[in-house]
């Protein structure tokens, strides 16, 4: 979930992580976070700001020396084939262009 501004997008978000949360299928595989933040600081999530994302990309990167990226936009937070090609649209725009120019 990209946003601008972090604020909306974790708005933006927030809902469908509280949905899934209360769902017996995360307490039952251990859904180990207790918040969105949690979430986004320790887990898979790429919700924030563009610099955001492309930060905590780049750190993955600096822990794991990884060079590939898997980066998923199905799941809980994306309903629509219309808000899905938006967010990816302006991750390919803002986010990957700073990923591939750092990791040359």
């Amino acid at each position: 979930m990209i946003a601008t501004r972090s604020q909306d997008a974790y708005e933006l978000a927030r809902p469908a992580f509280e949905r899934f949360r209360r769902q017996p299928v995360a307490a039952s595989n251990g859904f180990p976070y207790d918040s969105l933040e949690d979430f986004v600081a320790r887990g898979s999530a790429l919700i924030g700001s563009p610099a955001q994302i492309t930060d905590k990309l780049l750190a993955l990167h600096a822990d794991f020396g990884n060079d590939l990226f898997g980066v998923g936009f199905e799941g809980f937070f994306f309903t629509d084939a219309a808000t899905t090609r938006g967010h990816l649209e302006r991750f390919f725009a803002e986010v990957v262009p700073v990923i591939r120019a750092e990791l040359r």
